[in-house]
């Protein structure tokens, strides 16, 4: 399940990843959410918040890296913040891939994060 959260920018999306995230997440939520935010801004700046978080099913994998192939270059920045060792090496993984610079917070740093994506 995919969840907004609020922030106080327009160019920062939050999402909160509880669960398995499925395809219909990506198509009512997460890819909705960003095309809105790029129509308005040149780059966006993104928080992944996982929480009890499991994973995609196959069919959102897919989706996660055709919507990650299309906003890369789009992307300023983009913090992981989770709860276990596995996400952050996950965000370690994924980090060279990404144009824009990344960053692992614990869950209890969800704050810091948040300042760091404004600054």
């Amino acid at each position: 399940m995919i969840a907004m959260l609020d922030t106080s920018v327009d160019e920062v999306l939050a999402f909160r990843a509880e669960g398995k995230l499925h395809h219909q997440d990506y198509v009512d939520t997460i890819i909705p959410k960003i095309d809105e935010a790029l129509a308005h801004s040149e780059k966006i700046s993104l928080m992944w918040e996982m929480e009890d978080f499991e994973g995609w099913d196959a069919h959102a994998a897919w989706d996660d890296l055709r919507l990650g192939l299309k906003i890369n270059s789009k992307v300023r920045k983009i913090a992981m913040v989770g709860e276990f060792k596995w996400e952050s090496w996950m965000s370690k993984c994924i980090s060279p891939f990404v144009k824009g610079e990344m960053r692992y917070f614990d869950l209890k740093h969800e704050d810091y994060a948040m300042q760091w994506l404004q600054m």
